[in-house]
């Protein structure tokens, strides 16, 4: 997937194409890159890989997401479901990830998708295509904020009323928070762009101790499961006419949890991007 190619062989290319190689807008082989396709870097490639891989990880919340969708695999399919329906989403998002890093390695643009589509697809077919994909994902990145928003508001007013059992769970007090947290996002992307991978790093650092004091809790307080019950018995406890269609219901919960695992590639910003 990635070339490889060795710096001074690129550098030799990229003088030959008279190129001018500029620090801030990322390495050798990525100008190499960007002439190769015939694009022109616009934005300060200020991404490394550790920053790129905290805005990735921060991005699909793995565990994070678990928490609100979880309920779905649970209703749907019980315990033994939930677990092997997250391997088979697993093994299902495998080859779309693998395919979508060689398209990557050979056109690596903050287009992503509707790009590939472009230059891969029939040429018959190819804008209807490539516009097709590009509004498809622009709308799915807008309402990813949007649904993000909601359920982090979600979360919040859930501790509020685990806290304070007092507290009425007022549909109002949900909108003013998505409202909110959609105002900072939007905000730390315009007015805090120089600085945004070191709050990814900062994010990808609660990540992790978040993940850690969340399963040792668990792990400490919670009852004990047989696994017997973990592993083998599927629940139908959704009300669907059969029981193999519940376990397919409750594939949301996994599969909500493995989206987005494209969005590196939407990082124009990224420096060194041939490495990937």
């Amino acid at each position: 997937m990635a070339k490889g190619f060795d710096e001074k062989e690129v550098m030799n290319v990229v003088d030959a194409m008279e190129v001018d190689v500029d620090p801030m807008a990322g390495t050798a082989e990525d100008q190499y890159d960007m002439t190769r396709i015939g694009k022109k870097q616009e934005l300060l490639r200020n991404f490394q890989y550790l920053s790129v891989l905290a805005f990735t990880t921060v991005i699909i919340s793995t565990w994070e997401t678990v928490l609100y969708t979880v309920s779905y695999g649970l209703i749907n399919g019980g315990l033994a479901g939930l677990v092997w329906m997250f391997v088979i989403a697993a093994v299902g998002m495998g080859p779309v990830v693998l395919s979508l890093a060689e398209m990557a390695s050979m056109a690596p643009t903050s287009g992503g998708q509707y790009h590939w589509v472009s230059e891969f697809a029939p040429p018959s077919v190819q804008k209807f295509l490539s516009f097709l994909t590009g509004w498809l994902a622009t709308l799915a990145w807008q309402t990813g904020i949007a649904s993000g928003s909601y359920l982090t508001a979600s979360q919040i007013q859930s501790l509020m009323l685990l806290n304070d059992l007092s507290y009425v769970f007022e549909r109002w007090h949900g909108t003013l928070l998505i409202i909110a947290i959609a105002t900072v996002a939007i905000c730390l992307n315009v007015f805090f762009s120089k600085q945004l991978p070191q709050i990814e790093i900062f994010m990808l650092i609660l990540h992790f101790v978040g993940f850690f004091a969340i399963v040792i809790a668990l792990w400490v307080t919670a009852s004990r499961t047989p696994a017997k019950v973990v592993f083998t018995e599927f629940r139908n406890n959704g009300g669907w006419p059969d029981l193999g269609l519940s376990v397919l219901i409750g594939l949301t919960g996994p599969f909500n949890s493995m989206i987005a695992s494209d969005c590196a590639v939407h990082m124009d910003r990224l420096r060194g991007l041939s490495f990937f």
